[in-house]
């Protein structure tokens, strides 16, 4: 199977590099100067930063650093926890991601640093005494792992030295970027990577119009990786080249751009809420355990637009509409509109975590990350879902307002108006729907829980007994007409 191009024509020497030709230089004469320090190189995605580090250990050690193997090594964390992580090795260096383990960062820097520290080299007098450590996104790792890394750099001098590639180096400390000769290596400039995709396309025995490979570098954001990707990838989809062909772009930056663009059309509930039936949906995806499905939301206009099934045209909807048709097949689909912060009988909790999540405080940072983001979503999550609730009504098979009540739809929708205090005979009054009068007692400004109490029921006679309640509430005259 052949490799792609951005890995098929990687230069593997100083000499074979396109830019920053007198950058390569500086590099090559620091190698064979004999004094070799810890280097950090930073700069944008698909500026050339992994492929330096190669051309560097390969002036290092000579051909035998492209011998690659591919590890899974096991650390055990001071919880008795243990953590897997792939590297990439030579006999003479070893790449790494610490970051990829999260929080446990540290102990892999620490355990990995001082096992390849304490192996020597074969033979010392034919290589350097020293092995190589790369580290990359280094930008990305925990404070305490970047403190953890600054004291071992110092303590395995000898017989290692540590190459790391970040995109940023404004978030690796003083400390580390003090021990470090830095490195910049900035993006390529738009010809540049034209040039080199027309140089590509020719070792390939293709032509590539010049026009195209120009749209091609303006559309990667100079990303010389990216570039290269996009150019394979209108080479799979037309060949011979034309000038003003489509450029394929990466399927992750389309569903970002039409996420954001979708959101941007109307702030507004009803997009939020669709966003939040999609989830739910690909949610219900990965459980198998299930028979019905019900989704309850208190966007009327969102159920609305979904119902309206042939003439919506966003994606999030189509995408709704596919899964509801996907997930029908084997199951039964209920989409249910609920009335919320109305103390309906039965749906408290969710009434009380509305409550709860709009009374918390904002995050004060200016602008959130994606960790942060998703740091506190699973916070809040383990706080609230860790214990299911325990009222016995979410235990039966139609949660909702008053849905699974034994009568037909009109009668189910006036008890839940009733409750919600959602009828035309009522009134706001300090804050409060009430009725204006009382039928049975003759109190003026009487709520619904005041009727309830006048006619000896309760809202659990609503679940045992609707009929009954719903004839007492006509009796008195207290209904809308349904």
């Amino acid at each position: 199977m052949s490799s792609l191009w951005v890995d098929k024509h990687r230069p593997k020497s100083f000499a074979q590099l396109d830019y920053h030709k007198e950058q390569a230089n500086h590099l090559k004469k620091l190698v064979n100067s004999g004094d070799f320090p810890h280097i950090l190189l930073y700069g944008p995605p698909g500026a050339g930063k992994k492929t330096r580090v190669m051309c560097l250990l390969r002036e290092l050690y000579g051909a035998g650093v492209e011998k690659l193997r591919i590890e899974h090594q096991i650390f055990e964390t001071p919880s008795k926890r243990k953590v897997e992580v792939i590297t990439i090795a030579s006999n003479y260096h070893i790449e790494v991601n610490p970051s990829d383990v999260g929080i446990y960062d540290r102990v892999v820097i620490q355990e990995l640093l001082k096992t390849v520290a304490q192996t020597h080299q074969l033979d010392s007098h034919t290589q350097k005494e020293f092995k190589v450590v790369v580290l990359m996104e280094v930008d990305k790792l925990t404070k305490d792992a970047q403190h953890a890394l600054r004291r071992t750099m110092e303590k395995y001098m000898a017989t290692c030295r540590i190459i790391l590639c970040c995109n940023s180096s404004s978030k690796v400390i003083p400390a580390i970027r003090s021990r470090c000769l830095g490195v910049r290596v900035a993006a390529p400039s738009l010809t540049e990577i034209a040039t080199i995709l027309q140089n590509i396309c020719r070792k390939e025995c293709l032509s590539l119009p010049a026009e195209l490979a120009q749209r091609i570098a303006e559309k990667s954001n100079r990303n010389l990786r990216r570039a290269i990707l996009m150019c394979e990838a209108c080479r799979v989809q037309q060949y011979p080249f034309s000038p003003e062909q489509e450029i394929v772009e990466p399927d992750w930056e389309v569903f970002l751009r039409d996420t954001a663009n979708f959101i941007a059309q109307e702030q507004s509930p009803k997009r939020s809420e669709l966003l939040a039936i999609e989830a739910g949906l690909e949610a219900i995806l990965n459980e198998n355990n299930y028979r019905a499905v019900w989704i309850l939301s208190d966007s009327r206009s969102s159920i609305q637009h979904l119902k309206d099934w042939n003439n919506v045209g966003d994606r999030t909807s189509i995408s709704i509409l596919k899964l509801l048709r996907h997930i029908g097949v084997d199951h039964e689909v209920h989409l249910q509109w609920i009335p919320s912060h109305v103390d309906i009988y039965g749906n408290e909790v969710a009434d009380n975590l509305a409550k709860q999540g709009t009374a918390e405080p904002l995050c004060s940072t200016p602008s959130l990350t994606f960790d942060e983001i998703y740091s506190i979503r699973k916070n809040k999550d383990l706080k609230t879902w860790r214990v299911p609730p325990s009222h016995d009504w979410y235990k039966r098979s139609s949660p909702g307002g008053s849905i699974g009540l034994s009568c037909d739809r009109a009668d189910q929708t006036a008890l839940s108006r009733f409750v919600s205090g959602h009828l035309r005979s009522c009134s706001f009054s300090h804050g409060n729907k009430v009725f204006p009068v009382c039928a049975k007692c003759g109190v003026a400004s009487a709520s619904p829980e005041h009727i309830l109490s006048c006619l000896r029921l309760s809202r659990e006679t609503f679940e045992t007994d609707p009929l009954l309640a719903l004839d007492f509430l006509r009796v008195s005259g207290l209904m809308d007409g349904v």
